[in-house]
């Protein structure tokens, strides 16, 4: 399972990404200056919160 999706190698998506991952990849498609970067997804996180035994 992927966790990490890279600013500029991605398909925005808002369930995936969250609303400001998915901002800076659209921002970043319509070539506007954004510094290279990572974005964890929801999936990572919803993982972490499982096997940790965190509640949300």
């Amino acid at each position: 399972m992927e966790y990490v999706g890279v600013i500029h190698n991605n398909i925005s998506d808002d369930d995936l990404y969250g609303g400001k991952g998915s901002k800076l990849i659209k921002i970043a498609q319509l070539g506007i200056n954004v510094p290279p970067g990572f974005i964890l997804n929801t999936k990572s996180y919803n993982t972490f919160i499982k096997e940790s035994k965190f509640q949300n």
